[in-house]
């Protein structure tokens, strides 16, 4: 029987997720503050925990989330993070940044239980949930940030960003990141000064770093605190892939079947469990419009009419319907993603710089 770990200080509402846990048929432990669900993780040895967003007293939900990936034996548990309000694409970054898989509103849970289960049963699927290597990049560009994230999503790599060094720091040391991309400046810290904390830092000193800006005159430095590799800015995410690709080697990343991730920006698709997810909020796509944001999301440029047509109606579409299929996935991805699916001559394509994080 899978364990669950409930963390929240909402006596009523971990009630409830207790009943469904036991109805969804999991065996599940509850604490009700922080300190507290630190130290059931290591005696109960849940298999996924459901954190609350916002605790009142003690320990927050990021202290939380820092403790649990700080610690060799919770390290890797899935962390689900659970609102008593009303999502913002902020906290749902925040959290994303802080180790979480997911962020789920408690209305949608208690509106639709049987959601929150499919999303159990996805995480809990095995360790081909797992990205195959992380990325962490450090940047206050947000070109870098675009570049990185597209060679992640074309590498398969989870990313995680940072706009400053100290928040680099915080997020290297949770998430052990199997490479740091970084500015040589940054608003609070000299790239030089913030590879050598790096390296002195214990959980983050054999991990490879990528540097990118203007020409130092400091690659001796550089080279003895083990950069891989200095990129002069703007870099392109062409580039960047391929000096990642170098960097990681050609080895298998993992020994288990890899679950075929899509991500750009804030969008990420389950392809095989067929879940997206916007800024971490989930969303409920139609077969139909699933594939089509998969085909563009696949896609590095335009994608014809034509295409679409033979690959989602296999040719027996009209452009009628595709441009229905269209209006319709936008309505479904919100604010965030909607403005990014454009229309172009001859077809369609997401372009990243109008996704919204």
């Amino acid at each position: 029987m899978r364990k669950i770990l409930i963390v929240d200080d909402d006596d009523d509402f971990s009630d409830y997720l207790g009943r469904c846990l036991d109805i969804f048929g999991f065996k599940a432990a509850r604490a009700s503050n922080g300190s507290a669900g630190v130290k059931l993780a290591k005696e109960f040895a849940p298999d996924l925990i459901l954190l609350d967003w916002i605790l009142k007293s003690g320990f927050s939900s990021q202290d939380v989330l820092l403790a649990l990936k700080d610690d060799n034996d919770t390290h890797g548990v899935p962390v689900v993070m659970i609102s008593g309000i009303k999502e913002s694409p902020e906290d749902a970054e925040t959290a994303r940044r802080f180790g979480a898989e997911l962020f789920l509103t408690k209305l949608e849970i208690t509106d639709n239980p049987k959601m929150l289960l499919r999303h159990l049963k996805c995480l809990l699927a095995g360790p081909s949930w797992k990205f195959p290597r992380s990325i962490l990049v450090i940047a206050d560009d947000q070109e870098l940030q675009s570049s990185a994230s597209a060679a992640a999503a074309s590498l398969r790599c989870e990313l995680r960003s940072a706009s400053k060094g100290e928040e680099g720091l915080r997020l290297a040391a949770a998430s052990r990141p199997s490479l740091i991309i970084m500015k040589t400046s940054l608003p609070d810290f000299n790239g030089v000064m913030l590879a050598k904390l790096f390296r002195e830092g214990e959980k983050t000193r054999h991990v490879p770093l990528i540097m990118a800006g203007e020409e130092t005159g400091e690659d001796a430095s550089l080279a003895s605190l083990g950069v891989q590799a200095f990129l002069k800015v703007p870099v392109a995410s062409d580039q960047l892939r391929e000096v990642i690709a170098k960097t990681f080697g050609a080895a298998p990343a993992s020994p288990f079947p890899v679950r075929h991730i899509l991500h750009r920006g804030p969008l990420r698709v389950d392809v095989d469990a067929r879940l997206v997810w916007v800024g971490g909020e989930s969303r409920r796509l139609g077969p139909r419009r699933f594939d089509l944001l998969c085909a563009l999301m696949r896609a590095q440029g335009t994608v014809s009419r034509e295409a679409l047509l033979t690959e989602l109606w296999e040719g027996e579409g009209d452009p009628q319907t595709l441009d229905k299929t269209v209006q319709r996935l936008r309505r479904d991805l919100g604010p965030n993603g909607a403005a990014a699916v454009v229309a172009v001559p001859g077809g369609y394509r997401l372009i990243d710089d109008l996704l919204i994080p």
